[in-house]
């Protein structure tokens, strides 16, 4: 993980963890362990996966949003209130 942008410190805020899902499907969770609202980035540990050509698709499972990203842009930007989990789904676009 890492600074969200700049100056922004509370990306040391956060824990996560990732799964893989059979061969195109990978989960992972982000989770603020802190009393204050925070941000970071998260960078994605699937370096085979996202090697392969073309693009995927971020969903963050809640709220509901999904964005189209290519290899060099992966990452997940979870922002949370204080001690709350985001949960983002990877796929191949």
């Amino acid at each position: 993980m890492r600074v969200a942008w700049d100056g922004n410190q509370t990306w040391d805020n956060y824990v996560a963890y990732s799964w893989q899902l059979g061969a195109d499907d990978r989960l992972v969770v982000a989770v603020n362990a802190s009393a204050v609202y925070s941000q970071c980035f998260v960078r994605l540990p699937f370096p085979s996966w996202l090697a392969a050509s073309g693009a995927w698709m971020i969903c963050s499972v809640q709220p509901s949003t999904c964005v189209t990203a290519r290899p060099a842009h992966l990452g997940v930007v979870p922002r949370r209130a204080s001690w709350k989990a985001q949960v983002f789904a990877l796929t191949r676009a």
